[in-house]
């Protein structure tokens, strides 16, 4: 998460704000008594966090006597007690009183701003922002900061990383730039430029040794880079740094850490160690969907499909949205087909299907199970769906997989459906789809061999098989 810079001196500014510029207004001796009486009660009660009597002594001052100084402090007392529609109203009420007083607008704009910024009205506050700089408000540290968040919220990357780069140039801290890189990078990581959020992470854990979020960002970074042991290295620091903290609060991320270096190691084939840290994720949280998940993931690659199905019901039981029920389904049936359980296989793919009508590739797994179980006409009924989602959606595959993988998938498709039609002693059909495959994949080992081996095996035609062997 993007953490933000928060000025607590500002506050402080304002008193000798109040001081100088508002009560050298006073128009009348008759009102200057009552309203800075309650104004000097309202600075009081802000200074013990009184929040609702600053409230009420500044609203009692206006009522006596509209002044720039009581807006002020209510908006302060607002913001103080998170209501910050109504403070961002009181500072805007109280910059009609400043038009003549450039330092004291500046504050008044910012802290405007902050009230917006805390409502998410990212746009507003950078208007105010800007009227803040203008004139010239003096903690640039503080605005830029603020600034190049409220870009990143608004997904204004280039921008935000420009302000974040600005305010770099306002402080020596190391606490500091540590988090300005760690903001830099992740507009960064939001584009896709994941070397240079790379980069940026790194400097950050240069200013911080200890700072867990930019080691955890840059594993990500590095998992989208494909290095993932560096990245495995990296969520090994963030668990250092979090066990060594020994907060009951740390526990959550923990699990979480745990479980995403578990699947690291099991991307990497490192089944043992991928097994330990999710038995860790899930002793921290065992009601985690995702690893139950991924322990179920671990336990199919070693094979052991009725403990990786315990751990997918496990799994399936705590999944709320569709698309994390349908990956599920798909794992389960996976698992019922190696334990040549094919009626509980179909089941569990039909389910994945009702979730997501039409998808090519579970009507294909369900063609293939229902060609194990001998159902050839089913099968080849799935197999044709399939072939109609890959058409229609070819544009859209293509574009996210790439040319190669979808002629791939069209090619073995043209393999599995033939071998239907061979049972179902369409020989026509058949070498009309090996042909195809040959076609759609012409550089394929495979898709030549079949075409071969059908015309000696079935067509009994050595020339045309021998040439597709060779």
């Amino acid at each position: 998460l993007q953490i933000y810079h928060f000025n607590t001196i500002v506050m402080k500014r304002f008193y000798f704000l109040v001081t100088c510029s508002v009560f050298m207004g006073a128009i009348t001796t008759g009102f200057a008594q009552d309203y800075t009486y309650y104004n000097n009660i309202a600075k009081e009660e802000y200074d013990k966090k009184n929040y609702l009597n600053v409230i009420d002594n500044a609203s009692r001052s206006l009522n006596a006597y509209p002044n720039g100084a009581a807006y002020l402090y209510r908006g302060m007392g607002r913001y103080g007690l998170n209501n910050y529609e109504d403070a961002a109203g009181d500072f805007g009420s109280a910059i009609s009183y400043y038009s003549s007083d450039n330092t004291s607008l500046g504050n008044l704009y910012y802290w405007r701003a902050i009230c917006r910024y805390q409502q998410k009205k990212y746009k507003e506050s950078l208007t105010d922002f800007e009227s803040s700089r203008y004139y010239g408000y003096e903690d640039k540290l503080s605005i830029y900061w603020d600034m190049a968040y409220a870009n990143y919220s608004l997904e204004e990357y280039d921008k935000a990383t420009d302000f974040y780069t600005q305010a770099m140039n306002y402080t020596s801290d190391n606490s500091n730039l540590a988090r300005l890189y760690k903001g830099r990078g992740d507009c960064k990581h939001e584009q896709f430029k994941e070397e240079e959020a790379i980069k940026d992470y790194t400097k950050a854990t240069e200013y911080d040794s200890n700072y867990s979020d930019a080691y955890r960002a840059r594993g990500l970074s590095r998992v989208l880079n494909f290095q993932n042991d560096l990245a495995g290295a990296d969520y090994t620091s963030v668990i250092n740094i979090l066990e060594k903290e020994n907060k009951k609060e740390n526990e959550t991320d923990l699990a979480v850490l745990y479980s995403d270096r578990g699947e690291i190691h099991w991307l990497r084939s490192r089944n043992d160690e991928a097994l330990a840290d999710f038995k860790i994720s899930l002793s921290l949280n065992p009601i985690s969907g995702f690893a139950n998940r991924k322990m179920g993931d671990v336990l199919y690659s070693l094979k052991d499909y009725k403990a990786a199905s315990k751990y997918y019901l496990q799994a399936l039981s705590l999944f709320t949205k569709d698309l994390d029920k349908e990956i599920v389904y798909k794992d389960l049936s996976e698992c019922s087909r190696n334990m040549l359980d094919y009626a509980q296989a179909v089941i569990y793919i039909s389910e994945a299907i009702k979730l997501y009508p039409g998808y090519g590739s579970y009507y294909s797994a369900r063609g293939q199970i229902y060609y194990a179980k001998r159902d050839y006409k089913t099968s080849l009924d799935d197999y044709n769906k399939a072939f109609a989602y890959y058409e229609d959606h070819k544009d859209f595959i293509i574009k996210i997989y790439g040319d190669n993988m979808y002629k791939n998938t069209r090619m073995l498709l043209y393999i599995n459906r033939a071998m239907v039609k061979k049972r179902l002693q369409d020989n026509t059909g058949a070498l009309a789809d090996f042909k195809k495959a040959t076609e759609e994949d012409s550089t394929s080992a495979n898709a030549w061999y079949h075409l071969g081996r059908f015309y000696k095996q079935v067509l009994k035609q050595n020339g045309p098989a021998l040439a597709s062997l060779q």
